[in-house]
């Protein structure tokens, strides 16, 4: 069985993920598989190509670029998201984190959704955390509001709740889709 989780970013997917394998459950995640396409060679001179630049582009560089030109950014994503999809699927994993799940029409490659989401005011903290200072620009653009996930949701988390209740109920939800636990997180 492979389950998706999907959310918003700083909506606690990667902390999921992050739980699931501490109960010794196979994940994978599609920020990993994109990493390894993007930084891939042959990729990398494709992007060279698209933007003009003789040196290799490093992600600020893309995002730069496609922030404001809807036309490269599809030509970007025909590029990048069919490798990525690939490499995110030949992993054996029980568990994909998935951030852009329902915007690339991924959902049918998997058994069951599971959403996360937050306050906004959670999440505007989780990404100044990070350091980013202007939270909702950037990521509107490509993500989805939560209603869109919450269409396709077999399970959602509220990962506002303390870290503890979240693994509760995640341990109840995986014991109902018929995983066994294999090690305790207690």
């Amino acid at each position: 069985m492979r389950i998706a989780i999907t959310g918003g970013i700083a909506e606690g997917k990667s902390t999921l993920l992050k739980l699931l394998a501490g109960m010794g459950f196979e994940c994978a995640s599609a920020d990993a598989a994109a990493r390894d396409v993007f930084f891939d060679a042959s990729i990398q001179a494709e992007l060279r190509s698209m933007l003009g630049q003789d040196v290799p582009v490093s992600p600020a560089d893309l995002r730069a670029a496609i922030s404001n030109d809807h036309a490269l950014r599809r030509e970007v994503n025909e590029l990048l998201h069919p490798r990525i999809i690939d490499l995110l699927l030949e992993q054996r994993a029980s568990f994909y984190e998935v951030p852009l799940l329902i915007e690339t029409c991924m959902q049918s490659k998997f058994d069951a959704i599971w959403v996360t989401r937050c306050l906004p005011e959670t999440k505007i903290a989780r990404l100044m955390e990070r350091g980013i200072k202007e939270p909702s620009n950037r990521f509107s653009q490509v993500q989805f509001e939560l209603e869109a996930r919450l269409a396709f949701a077999d399970c959602v988390y509220d990962t506002d709740l303390p870290i503890s209740q979240t693994a509760e109920h995640l341990k109840k939800e995986v014991k109902s889709y018929g995983f066994s636990l294999v090690v305790s997180t207690e």
